[in-house]
């Protein structure tokens, strides 16, 4: 990432901490707080038979990663995150649920000079949620990821999906206006983009799950609650067009 966007994403990601918690509120329903819990629980999910030592490569405000170590056989924790304050928030979460002998770390970096410094290690779990959207060279994470990915490690990745009609309407409508708000653009990825950024890297998308309907987009135009309830009802549409999705990778096999 470049000097410049470094600095805009961290802006961002520092003002955003302020209300990030909010979008795994469980008592006040919305198609944000249906898809970020949504996130949590497949995460969670695919991370359940996994040991080892984690890298959350962007870990926002650590309520994913704290519920992966709540409830995985984890040694090591390696946190890294742009924003402090996000990292800060992360560190308060995850210390909450460490028990016995976890070592947790944290690192306020941008992620590509964390991955390409003597202090990345490798991992048996690298977590890639709600990052690659804020990026600009996603060809060079992966490959970074993938030199630190233990030879049985496995990578979880967490992208919105261009393929689903809503994502694309929404890419449409507000991508000029969030570029003058925000200072960068959102990248957005169909899922044979992932399937070439993945073989660009060496790797190997071994199963992946698609949720959402991308009813979090209209919050602000249909009640939320109402976003929420639909997003239920439509779940076993959504595995089939979703507007998110989550992979498993792991190393491509020889």
């Amino acid at each position: 990432m470049n000097d410049k966007k470094e600095v805009i994403v961290q802006k961002f990601f520092d003002k955003t901490s302020s209300i990030y918690s909010q979008y795994f509120d469980k008592q006040n329903k919305s198609g944000k707080t249906y898809n970020f819990n949504k996130r949590l629980d497949i995460i969670s999910s695919m991370s359940a038979n996994l040991s080892g030592s984690v890298l959350d490569c962007a870990v926002g405000d650590g309520q994913i990663t704290a519920q992966i170590i709540k409830f995985g056989k984890f040694s090591r924790v390696v946190l890294v995150d742009i924003s402090e304050k996000m990292l800060e928030l992360a560190r308060e979460n995850c210390q909450s649920v460490v028990e016995n002998d976890l070592v947790l770390e944290t690192v306020h970096a941008d992620v590509y000079d964390f991955l390409e410094s003597d202090r990345a290690d490798t991992y048996d779990l690298i977590i890639c949620s709600g990052l690659i959207a804020h990026i600009s060279d996603a060809p060079r994470l992966l490959q970074l990821m993938h030199k630190v990915l233990s030879p049985n490690g496995k990578i979880i990745l967490q992208s919105t999906l261009l393929d689903n009609p809503v994502t694309a309407i929404v890419k449409y409508l507000t991508e000029k206006s969030y570029y003058a708000k925000n200072g960068y653009m959102i990248k957005y990825y169909r899922h044979k983009d992932l399937l070439q950024l993945c073989d660009l890297a060496n790797l190997e998308i071994e199963s992946y799950r698609k949720f959402s309907m991308g009813l979090q987009f209209l919050d602000n135009r249909l009640p939320p609650k109402l976003n929420y309830f639909l997003e239920i009802f439509l779940e076993s549409i959504a595995r089939f067009v979703g507007s998110e999705a989550i992979y498993l990778l792991g190393n491509k096999m020889v």
